[in-house]
């Protein structure tokens, strides 16, 4: 009878172990999952933080037509079809093409650009992602071509929220405007229906542009690689972006094109308060 006993009381031991182990794994799935929330919560908290700090300055658009903030907040009565942008014979948007869903995952999408062909769009995100897509295979007579079309797009991580995105239009280049303050770089292609994006390197250990507040905007010239970027500081920098090597790069087996540039920084402008937007005029000779 002990003998037996000794038998039962050794399977009730394999036993307890085998559940002391699945719910070691369960904490250590439920741990990761609270650090992955708790990032999620940090960056949405850092991005309302900085609307609310925006919704307290007042107006630029009211200060340069010599309008009070007061004036502006006062309610308004609009007609139908009036909450729209209208053209000049009042015909306004009001279905979407397409909707991608959720292309920058549980988090908000916070600004998206399009490369000169149109066919590739650029969204960041509250997570610190950039994701690229064709958008254009989200219009297949396909319930799920929208998804399919986020499902195989390219996503990079940029370490802080991305407030602003802009394709270079010479080069295979995205630039990267961060709420750290930081314009990153990154290089891609888009060959037989796929997109690949990975960040670049930059040559002799150079960081990329800096600033003390986040980045507000970016524009890239028209007929070179020299991109305008600006920052909640007041402070814009010109800067001419080469790529290295670049006959070496195309030879290579893979599938990636640019991995490496040189960033020269043309000029800086400093102002008393934040640049909220910048584009090149004149054929990109000149910007504003």
């Amino acid at each position: 009878m002990d003998l037996l006993s000794g038998i039962g009381d050794a399977d009730q031991l394999t036993s307890a172990r085998e559940e002391n182990k699945v719910l070691k794994a369960k904490v250590e799935e439920l741990s990761a999952k609270v650090k992955e929330l708790t990032l999620d919560n940090a960056t949405l908290k850092a991005e309302v933080e900085m609307y609310r700090k925006e919704a307290a300055l007042p107006s630029f658009s009211n200060l340069a037509l010599g309008k009070s903030d007061e004036a502006m907040s006062s309610p308004k009565a609009f007609g139908a079809g009036e909450e729209f942008i209208s053209s000049g014979n009042q015909v306004y948007p009001s279905d979407p093409v397409v909707s991608l869903p959720n292309i920058n995952g549980a988090s908000n999408p916070l600004c998206c650009a399009l490369n000169t062909s149109d066919n590739l769009l650029a969204s960041g995100g509250a997570d610190g992602f950039v994701t690229i897509i064709a958008w254009g295979s989200a219009l297949a007579p396909n319930p799920d071509a929208a998804a399919d079309a986020v499902s195989k797009g390219a996503r990079v991580q940029c370490n802080a929220p991305v407030i602003c995105v802009s394709f270079c239009n010479t080069l295979e280049i995205i630039s990267v405007g961060c709420m750290d303050g930081s314009v990153r770089f990154l290089g891609f292609s888009f060959f037989g229906g796929k997109v690949t994006a990975w960040p670049l390197e930059i040559a002799g250990g150079e960081s990329n542009v800096k600033y003390s507040k986040y980045v507000k905007s970016l524009s890239w010239s028209q007929s070179s690689p020299i991109l305008a970027s600006s920052s909640a500081d007041g402070t814009v920098i010109l800067s001419k972006i080469s790529v290295l090597d670049e006959d070496e790069l195309m030879e290579d087996d893979n599938d990636e094109g640019i991995k490496q540039v040189k960033i020269e920084k043309i000029k800086s402008f400093h102002f008393s308060a934040a640049v909220e937007c910048l584009c090149f005029v004149n054929e990109g000779k000149s910007f504003c």
